[in-house]
């Protein structure tokens, strides 16, 4: 009877054991199903910088003595968060020195740093005569530069994109160091598109008859949280 006792108790034992492991196991993987829901809440894109334009913040200035240099279309500002476009612009040149420059407003309303990593060009600059035939306009036109860059705030040592009239592609700067936009700050960037004087054969001034109208590629900026 003893030993037969001795075998129940064991019997016992060993269920309460299996019953322990399972309850354990359960828990344990409960655990595990509990943290991975963490994780997946921790990966969602709600860390992306809120980074867009200022509503009414593009603004054109023409310097030049010629009064047929004008903005012709300012263009138009979009945002697909964290990336903010420029397009749909062109300006009427006339003379050597000529330039316009519009800018306007990035904000970011995240509570992260945005770093402003990449300046993208849709390619290079266009150009189109008001009257034909133009006297020059081929060499007027390669003489036509467009430069994109970070505000005034920033440092003059920050990169730069830049397209030429005559050139086939856009140059792309993707590698643009230190350039943030702090959290719920905002910073300007601009855009000059400059017909550039002394171009011609031994640095003399190319000129044509006519204005002409150059049209300006798409320009692309890109923000992330990580420089």
């Amino acid at each position: 009877m003893e030993k037969n006792g001795y075998k129940v108790i064991a019997v016992v034992a060993l269920i309460l054991a299996v019953v322990a492991l399972s309850v354990g196991f359960a828990s344990f993987s409960a655990t595990l199903s509990i943290q991975n829901a963490q994780a997946t809440v921790g990966a969602s894109d709600t860390f992306s910088p809120n980074v867009h334009y200022k509503d009414n913040s593009l603004k054109c200035v023409v310097t030049g003595s010629d009064p047929e240099v004008e903005v012709t279309n300012k263009g138009s500002l979009v945002t697909a968060n964290p990336v903010v476009t420029w397009q749909n612009a062109s300006v009427t040149l006339a003379a050597p020195g000529d330039s316009v420059t519009c800018s306007a407003v990035v904000q970011n309303e995240s509570t992260f740093t945005a770093y402003l990593n990449k300046i993208e060009l849709s390619g290079p600059l266009t150009c189109t005569k008001t009257v034909d035939p133009t006297q020059n306009f081929t060499e007027a036109c390669a003489a036509i530069e467009l430069t994109v860059q970070p505000g005034a705030t920033y440092s003059s040592s920050m990169s730069f994109a830049t397209a030429t009239a005559d050139s086939t592609t856009a140059t792309n700067k993707t590698a643009i160091d230190g350039v943030t936009i702090g959290a719920g700050s905002e910073e300007t960037v601009s855009f000059t598109i400059t017909y550039k004087a002394g171009t011609g054969t031994g640095g003399t001034n190319v000129v044509t008859d006519e204005p002409f109208t150059v049209t300006i590629p798409t320009v692309t900026f890109t923000a992330n949280t990580t420089d």
